[in-house]
């Protein structure tokens, strides 16, 4: 199950607040899990959750995704019964106004993406930075196979009954999305004092595929929604939302 828990947090008054929060608000969360769950999360190479704040004007928003029961029950179940956020590096507390939460199972996800028909294009928001990694080198622009191999890997170890094979998938990907229009920028999230390369923005695609290649993108797509994009999803990073 794909949960989503959105959290409307008071600003104090003020403007600092921004996505490099998200580092901050990991910490947050760490400390209302229990260890048990703590510690699985730090063997998991790819985590069951993902985070991230960002501001709409004049509120701030906290998004919580989870991509199973389990994180939802330890995560999500936890967080709904606080009425603030307590930053102890930051000695802030931050009142919660308002708190929205939907759910959508891995079954319902494919029967209303790719199921039923789908638009032949596709747009990317970027609203947090985001940024990959490969050999050991940060790369902070958007090809088509870094971005749908991170979503096939995330959605093949959560999905349990419905899988993508990326050695198939993702070279017919490369060759059947073409970049319609973009609108990326540079910059940087700040993690512990390290300053990640990364970017944000958007990217608009048209996919000349068959109706189920259309579909599939647009199902995996939506999965990233919940599940990030991306290096460091449950740090704050790799926050994205689709237009179909």
């Amino acid at each position: 199950m794909l949960t989503r828990l959105d959290i409307s947090l008071n600003m104090n008054n003020k403007n600092t607040y921004d996505a490099n929060m998200g580092s901050i608000l990991h910490g947050f969360l760490m400390e209302n899990i229990s260890k048990e769950f703590s510690k699985e999360m730090h063997r998991n190479q790819l985590h069951s959750y993902s985070q991230y704040i960002i501001k709409y004007g004049e509120q701030l928003i906290w998004t919580i995704n989870t991509l199973d029961s389990d994180a939802k029950n330890e995560i999500i179940t936890g967080i709904c019964t606080l009425d603030s956020v307590s930053l102890k590096h930051r000695e802030e507390n931050i009142i919660i106004e308002k708190k929205e939460i939907k759910s959508i199972t891995y079954d319902q996800l494919f029967e209303k993406f790719y199921i039923k028909r789908q638009a032949k294009s596709i747009k990317f928001k970027f609203i947090t930075p985001t940024s990959f990694k490969c050999k050991g080198e940060y790369m902070i622009y958007p090809t088509v196979r870094l971005i749908f191999q991170s979503l096939m890997n995330k959605f093949n170890d959560f999905s349990k009954d419905i899988g993508v094979s990326c050695d198939e998938f993702l070279p017919l990907l490369e060759e059947v999305l073409i970049l319609k229009n973009y609108n990326l920028r540079s910059n940087t999230f700040s993690l512990e004092g390290i300053r990640v390369p990364s970017f944000c923005g958007e990217l608009e695609y048209f996919i000349n595929a068959p109706q189920h290649i259309i579909n599939m993108v647009h199902m995996l797509a939506e999965f990233g929604t919940y599940s990030g994009v991306g290096i460091k999803t449950s740090m704050g990073m790799g926050g994205i939302k689709v237009t179909h």
